[in-house]
């Protein structure tokens, strides 16, 4: 069995939300493990295989790229740093929502 994740854990490494697990979860789409004091816990080869079958697209790196591109401009004191960092909001936003839809949360 792969490392076991926490929800939080879990929720990044598939690049979505903690409700979006408990919804699963309610729904028996992606059953975790339960500790005895009710916390779940997610198998990594588990998390792995869902990845796999949905063939998901990996938003989070995108958005990665769009976060540096902020960082760097507000660094080096560009002129469009606030606007940069404007469109990083709203596309990050964007593409989480993408990305959930796309896993069906």
């Amino acid at each position: 069995m792969g490392k076991l994740l926490k929800i939080e854990e879990a929720a990044q490494y598939l690049n979505v939300s903690q409700d979006c697990l408990r919804k699963w979860d309610r729904a028996n789409k992606l059953k975790p493990l339960k500790t005895v004091g009710g916390h779940r816990r997610y198998s990594t080869d588990v998390l792995d295989e869902l990845l796999g079958k949905k063939n998901i697209v990996n938003y989070g790196n995108l958005y990665e790229h769009l976060c540096s591109a902020s960082y760097i401009s507000q660094m080096i004191g560009d002129d469009n740093a606030e606007e940069i960092e404007k469109i990083r909001v709203d596309v990050g936003d964007k593409l989480l929502k993408l990305h959930e839809k796309e896993i069906e949360c």
